[in-house]
């Protein structure tokens, strides 16, 4: 009888293993590549470390088109859980009111549960379950892939900054965060963040040393996002502005509250 030596076991083993762990990966890109009906890309985006801040409310004045009002965005973060609220009014009346609710870990935020609602249309949302593999949508058939590391379009105004604070090597002019986000109506896209311009900007508050980040659209009728975050406010936004300036959506900062 035969003996086969140990190490050349042990190669045909690790053979096998890094064959079956190439398969998985290219099934891995295949699902990630069909989201919903849009192709999005091949490989899931990278996921970064993220330091969370503290409880906190900022408080802005709201600017939409010509009109002026105020808002606030309330972030509680409690044990393993968040639960993050961004409201804006103008002229006494609701123009804005988004709830993004979810688990906190070393990566940061993974929303569970987004709700979105705009002036006087009904509130949408978006369920991310991890467990399933998907993103549901009230109201919609359609189904998104749930990836690692997936944001919300509210969850993000605290990822951006927490990756910032936990990866110092991301503090440089140039230099991207690419993040999944979904909003609570089917969409759900890449979303690459490029730190701009280092930018001195006059708020309600007074004038602030901030880092301006850009999210450039990718195709007709997708989201342009600017935020100038404060490296003396945890990477806060201090300023935010949605969309093109004649229609954008703009938030200034008045003034923090613990």
């Amino acid at each position: 009888m035969r003996l086969e030596r140990p190490d050349l076991n042990f190669q045909k083993f690790a053979r096998f293993f890094m064959a079956g762990w190439a398969l998985l990966v290219a099934l891995q890109g295949v699902a990630w590549a069909v989201s919903g009906t849009e192709v999005v890309g091949r490989q899931p985006p990278p996921l970064y470390l993220a330091k969370v801040p503290e409880a906190f409310v900022l408080h802005y004045q709201v600017r939409k088109g010509g009109l002026v009002g105020d808002g606030e965005l309330r972030w509680a973060p409690e044990g393993s859980g968040y639960e993050l609220t961004l409201q804006g009014k103008v002229l006494g009346l609701q123009l804005l009111h988004q709830i993004s609710r979810g688990a906190l870990g070393i990566q940061g935020l993974a929303p569970r549960y987004f709700s979105d609602q705009r002036s006087l249309s009904a509130a949408q949302s978006a369920t991310f379950d991890e467990a399933s593999g998907t993103i549901r949508y009230t109201g919609r058939p359609e189904l998104v892939t749930w990836v690692a590391g997936v944001q919300d379009r509210l969850s993000w105004m605290v990822q951006l900054p927490a990756i910032l604070q936990a990866e110092p090597t991301l503090q440089v002019l140039g230099q991207r965060v690419l993040l999944y986000v979904s909003g609570a109506r089917g969409d759900a896209d890449e979303w690459v963040f490029q730190f701009m311009a280092r930018e001195e900007v006059q708020t309600p508050s007074g004038q602030v040393s901030s880092a301006k980040w850009v999210r450039q659209p990718r195709k007709p009728n997708d989201s342009l996002v600017e935020v100038w975050l404060d490296p003396a406010r945890q990477w806060l936004p201090v300023r935010a502005q949605f969309g093109h300036e004649a229609n954008s959506l703009a938030l200034s900062l008045q003034q923090t509250s613990p």
